[in-house]
């Protein structure tokens, strides 16, 4: 049935070490090159997905400590401004109580230089007073109008 023919098979090994010789001369080895390159693609790929999750990863941690520092800036900006305004606000009370003191001192004073002159000038102003008064009064009768103020005066020493 089955018949093996001798040239034949001799002839189809000749062409398969040809055919074979071929490809592994011309194409095997670019194909292989090109199966390569795509291994070292994908690698490449997949490491490059871990790269740039880990690059995400790491600015998301700068972006972090960024934030986490502006904040601790900023609260550190916000109590020094507090703590200048508290002493500003010390030194305009100060200055406020330095000057109301002074005011309070000169009305002092002041109340005391016109006490003083009242005390002093009082006999004087009454005298004057008087005087006016009773001339209104009696016009022109002076004998009468000074024994009044002698008697004012009199009384006024008591």
């Amino acid at each position: 049935m089955f018949e093996i023919q001798l040239d034949m098979l001799i002839a189809q090994l000749i062409n398969f070490a040809i055919i074979f010789w071929i490809y592994k001369k011309f194409l095997a080895t670019p194909i292989v090159a090109m199966i390569e390159e795509r291994r070292a693609l994908m690698k490449k790929l997949e490491n490059a997905d871990d790269t740039y999750q880990q690059m995400i990863d790491d600015a998301s941690t700068k972006a972090n400590t960024i934030i986490k520092d502006a904040t601790d800036k900023k609260e550190s900006i916000v109590s020094e401004a507090q703590d200048l305004a508290k002493q500003e606000e010390a030194k305009i009370l100060e200055k406020a109580n330095n000057q109301a003191s002074s005011i309070v001192d000169k009305a002092e004073v002041a109340a005391k230089r016109l006490s003083q002159d009242f005390e002093d000038n009082f006999e004087e102003w009454v005298k004057a007073t008087t005087e006016v008064v009773v001339k209104k009064l009696l016009w022109k009768e002076s004998d009468l109008e000074k024994g009044y103020i002698e008697k004012l005066i009199q009384e006024a020493q008591q």
